[in-house]
């Protein structure tokens, strides 16, 4: 079973590091979050609140 999830981790990881060195580099740059990583920090923010 290990190694089914290991598969479908590492396809969720490569696919998400892109999206987190541009999230970093901007950080870095600015000081501040990303309009992005601002907006799907909003759309879990919402998904929290529906669930609770």
């Amino acid at each position: 079973m290990g190694s089914l999830m290991g598969g479908m981790f590492k396809a969720n990881l490569n696919k998400a590091i892109p999206t987190i060195i541009q999230d970093l580099t901007i950080y870095a740059e600015t000081g501040e979050i990303s309009d992005t990583k601002k907006k799907r920090k909003e759309k879990m923010d919402k998904k929290l609140v529906a669930a609770k």
